[in-house]
């Protein structure tokens, strides 16, 4: 029998989230779409070395478990919901009547979920699986631009990984894949287009804290969210008067940043309270000038949030 190689258009991911931190749950599992992923564990190797044995190399021992990377996904009208879940915590859903659901979740909760996360290759000759448990989701991130699918990274840390011939799951919950696309893209400035935006970027995270406690396994104890933040980046043409005076005294804006569908649903991160830096723009020959800014957000007191999100679609909770 000819050997069976790994190949990604092979590959599965599935994700639930875990009752207790750490422990992988049997059942109810969510296959999910992803592009790519580096997420996975490295153990190290260092020495120290001892005298008196002459000049060759001795023994390396092994360092401490580190399992993190990144999982790139596509915005869907459906799967990001699960991933927003994820980074935000459980969402206030509320139920439009006609068959569609808006869901909201506000950065900075108190706790986050933790997430057992199988990448799996189904079709080796000898199937492989690899399972992380206590994984939590530390930032998302992605680019607005013209045209082509929107797509955003996820950086996860987990507590650790195992390897198993056999899946967790074999009968996974799906989404149906409807994807945002950037030419549906919008960006906003109190409620109105902002003219002239080339470029976007956006990330908010939960700058988790890896906590290292004695343990004879040499993972981590848990993975807690400290400080959230959410920062980006405009690139907008200059005309002499878009954003720039509101970063020149230093006064905050509010955006929006989001996609949409022909259909009505939405994609959307209400940011309220926006710092713009006083940019620096160049000329570089005689085409249009553009101006950068590298904006960072603060928590709102009227609003009560520093980061909102929106999803409108019609699944009906992600509790």
């Amino acid at each position: 029998m000819p050997k069976v190689r790994a190949y990604g258009a092979d590959a599965t991911l599935k994700a639930c989230r875990e009752m207790s931190y750490g422990t992988a749950p049997l059942t109810g599992y969510q296959s999910l779409d992803f592009k790519s992923t580096d997420l996975s564990s490295v153990i190290p190797l260092d020495g120290d070395p001892l005298l008196g044995r002459g000049r060759n190399a001795q023994d390396p021992y092994r360092g401490l478990v580190t399992d993190e990377g990144q999982i790139e996904i596509p915005f869907d009208l459906q799967g990001t919901g699960f991933w927003l879940t994820a980074l935000f915590g459980n969402p206030v859903t509320t139920d439009n009547g006609d068959d569609t659901y808006t869901h909201v979740w506000d950065s900075g909760a108190d706790h986050i979920p933790s997430y057992t996360i199988e990448i799996g290759h189904p079709k080796l000759t000898t199937p492989t699986f690899f399972r992380h448990t206590g994984a939590r989701v530390e930032s998302l991130s992605f680019d607005m631009g013209q045209e082509g699918p929107a797509n955003a990274r996820l950086q996860l840390v987990a507590q650790g990984e195992e390897r198993f011939a056999a899946t967790v799951d074999t009968d996974p919950s799906a989404y149906t894949l409807r994807r945002f696309s950037q030419g549906r893209g919008f960006l906003r400035r109190g409620g109105a287009a902002l003219a002239g935006v080339t470029e976007g970027r956006l990330t908010v995270s939960n700058n988790l804290e890896r906590v290292r406690v004695i343990r004879d396994d040499g993972r981590i104890e848990a993975a807690d969210p400290t400080l959230a933040s959410a920062e980006g980046a405009i690139s907008v043409r200059f005309d002499g008067a878009t954003l720039v005076d509101e970063a020149a005294n230093g006064d905050p804006v509010a955006l929006a940043y989001g996609f949409s569908t022909a259909q009505g649903h939405e994609l959307r991160f209400d940011l309220p309270r926006v710092f713009l830096p006083k940019p620096k723009y160049a000329l570089s020959g005689p085409g249009g000038v553009q101006a950068d800014f590298d904006w960072r957000a603060a928590f709102d007191a009227t609003e009560r949030f520093m980061l909102r999100a929106h999803l409108t679609n019609d699944v009906s909770s992600y509790a």
